[in-house]
């Protein structure tokens, strides 16, 4: 989540930001991060 905090920064020539997050649904574990951070996106404004 620091990482999307950096990419939400204001910037002068930033005016996009697209953010790409890769799961391996068959490490349960990496699944379940997974789902915990479409929920942050989500509340940051992401369209999921």
């Amino acid at each position: 989540m620091q990482y999307v905090g950096r990419l939400l920064r204001a910037h002068g020539t930033k005016c996009d930001i697209e953010l790409h997050d890769y799961v391996d649904e068959h490490v349960t574990v990496l699944a379940r991060m997974h789902t915990k951070r479409l929920t942050a996106y989500k509340t940051l404004g992401f369209e999921i």
